[in-house]
């Protein structure tokens, strides 16, 4: 009696000790969730404070694309963007006072970056605009680009060091909700273990109860094991190989495997992989309409549940050794139906658990193929539209360049990123009658297949021009023309033309540019001028302006073109293609110039961000070839008329 006492005062004292513990724990949680809380809705400020920062830079940037586009084209549908965000600045930047108010932090640098939204919105815009009206071709130099692109530059520098300090902020939150999250989890297991104390301590509940855990945990160790060994395998056929083994070293007789092909329309057919272990004899052939059936039950299921979860159906086949116990296994993954798995054993079924861990090991199954069956396709389309990408932009330049008398040619190109998209820069060197050529260099708006065809058509209606040779103008004006009577879907070219002509103690060269980056006159000595031939882009007006400049080239004299890859890393006088010329040693070579041209593009970025194109040509008189008398004088190439 006395023992029994004993024994319910422990239990009692155990009881109550444990529902001490578990009001504890219990307000340690809420505790926790409270703080929880209040990270949160500090999250949600700090959120609503980096969406404002956001839309202000994107309402400032819409601006200036819409202003490009006016001053280029000067038609006033391209003021659109420009228009709207004029409309939304005052709320954007309002919002972002507003937030950072709320949140008590950074404000001087919000209230910064509002006035600077502001002062361009309200000074450099209306500016800009008054100037194309009064004088287009102003708005288009260099001055009034680089202003805005200084202005636009230092509104992202001061979003981008605003957003990196609300993240570092956010971060901060995230870590200390994180560390009280990790407290709540703590306090929930100790919760959790003194309940299981005193259900152990109240019954005979242990013995299950550990024996249960301990199978959940080996199943868990044997998938994690499991999952290691199906990424072991480097093919989808290894992966399936290693995948029969488990099962049948996990109690199956037999297990076959074999990978379906992707329900994915447009998506690149790939070699599926099967494989199978253990005793064939347990489905003969006679009973495949059977195990079909199962299979069929099981992929139905699987879609049923939307194809979210792996799928299982059993069935039971009698032979003449028995009753055998076959399970279907539809293995999903991603949303679709990744391979289908038969088991087969004698004996007695799969219990609920065993199921289970069947399920699970398809399921890792499933992720390994279509890890591997993607990473396989994302190879195969990346081959495919490189080796497109790659033809197409051979086809649109020239194969060969001809050889011009007592001149160094010498030509640079790359492609923007990694050569996957066609670019609309192209370059051209031919003869257009005796001792004459043209020398072509421009750039299509856009990149991909629409600008290839705009680039084949320019290049093309260029060379059939090339029966005699014609002044650089009237040739751009007559491609004007022709690109104006096609459906080009917007496109426009900038083009530098150069009709050279060779004589046996200097070469003469005039010039035509429309909207293209000037060309470069590089004398003997290495010193270098830009050329003042200016002119309109083609493809967009009727009536366009080009002004032509001739110029005599002595022994030793140059002539460099180029496209806006070179200049696009950023303007000033340190990184203009004349400074970088300049570097070069006197007497430049022709690969001299280019190179240096080249070198300048790839400051920025070893991977261009837009095309690079570079021409250089260097002439060399035949008398100084042969030795004459020194010249009294040196000549620099000057106007010619």
């Amino acid at each position: 009696m006395r023992r029994q006492n004993r024994l319910i005062a422990g239990v009692l004292a155990a009881v109550t000790i444990g529902a001490a513990a578990v009001a504890l724990g219990i307000a340690l949680l809420l505790v926790h969730i409270v703080d929880l809380r209040t990270t949160a809705d500090a999250t949600l400020r700090t959120g609503a404070y980096l969406d404002a920062t956001i839309n202000l830079e994107s309402d400032v940037v819409d601006a200036e694309t819409g202003l490009r586009g006016y001053v280029i084209t000067g038609k006033p549908a391209f003021l659109s963007p420009t228009q709207a965000a004029e409309s939304d600045l005052p709320a954007a930047t309002l919002a972002l006072e507003q937030a950072a108010q709320r949140e008590g932090a950074f404000v001087s640098r919000a209230n910064a970056l509002a006035a600077a939204a502001r002062f361009y919105m309200t000074s450099y815009v209306p500016d800009v605009q008054r100037e194309v009206k009064v004088d287009p071709a102003a708005t288009q130099s260099f001055a009034t680009t680089a202003r805005g692109k200084q202005l636009v530059d230092g509104i992202r520098t001061q979003t981008k060091q605003l957003e990196h300090l609300i993240s570092e902020r956010q971060a901060a939150r995230q870590r200390s909700a994180k560390s009280s999250a990790n407290t709540a989890v703590a306090v929930g297991v100790v919760v959790l273990v003194v309940l299981t104390g005193l259900t152990l301590a109240l019954g005979g509940f242990l013995g299950w109860l550990l024996v249960g855990r301990e199978r959940a945990r080996e199943r868990a160790a044997f998938l994690a094991e499991a999952g290691t060994a199906l990424d072991r395998g480097t093919t989808s056929t290894e992966a399936l190989e290693s995948f029969t083994a488990l099962v049948v070293g996990r109690g199956s007789g037999y297990c076959a495997v074999e990978e379906l092909a992707a329900e994915e329309p447009g998506v690149p057919d790939l070699e599926l992989a099967r494989a199978s272990a253990g005793d064939s004899d347990l489905v003969p052939l006679g009973d495949r309409p059977a195990i079909e059936a199962a299979w069929d039950q099981a992929r139905l299921l699987a879609r049923t549940r939307r194809a979210t979860a792996t799928a299982t159906h059993g069935a039971t086949l009698e032979s003449e050794h028995g009753q055998v116990h076959v399970l279907a296994l539809a293995a999903v993954a991603r949303g679709g139906l990744i391979a289908q798995v038969v088991l087969a054993r004698r004996g007695r079924s799969w219990r609920r658990e065993e199921i289970e861990e069947i399920a699970g090991l398809g399921t890792r199954l499933a992720l390994t193929l279509h890890a591997r069956a993607l990473q396989a396709r994302t190879e195969a389309l990346y081959r495919r539209s490189d080796h497109i990408a790659r033809t197409l932009q051979q086809s649109l330049l020239p194969t060969a360049i001809p050889q011009i008398p007592s001149c160094e040619v010498a030509i640079r190109f790359a492609p923007a990123g990694a050569g996957e998209l066609v670019g609309g820069d192209f370059y051209d060197v031919l003869a257009v009658g005796d001792d004459h050529w043209a020398i072509v260099i421009g750039d299509v708006c856009g990149k991909g297949p629409g600008a290839a065809a705009v680039t084949a058509m320019a290049r093309w209606t260029l060379r059939s021009f090339a029966g005699s040779p014609r002044p650089p103008a009237d040739v751009l004006r007559s491609l004007n023309e022709s690109m104006l009577r096609q459906d080009l879907g917007g496109r426009f070219i900038t083009i530098v033309y150069v009709l050279l002509t060779v004589g046996a103690d200097q070469a003469h060269v005039t010039v035509a540019c429309a909207g293209h980056p000037p060309a470069i006159f590089v004398s003997n000595e290495g010193e270098p001028a830009t050329l003042a031939a200016r002119g309109d882009l083609l493809g967009v007006w009727p009536e366009i302006r080009l002004d032509q400049v001739s110029l005599r080239l002595a022994d030793g004299d140059s002539l460099v073109l180029y496209t806006d890859g070179v200049t696009d890393p950023g303007p000033g006088d340190a990184r203009s293609p004349e400074h970088a010329l300049r570097g070069v040693s006197a007497a430049p070579t022709a690969n001299a110039l280019a190179d240096a041209l080249r070198d300048e593009a790839a400051r920025a970025s070893a991977v261009p961000r837009d095309d690079v194109a570079i021409v250089a040509l260097r002439y060399h008189s035949e008398r100084a070839e042969h030795g004459p008398a020194e010249r009294t004088g040196r000549r620099t190439a000057v106007p010619a008329g």
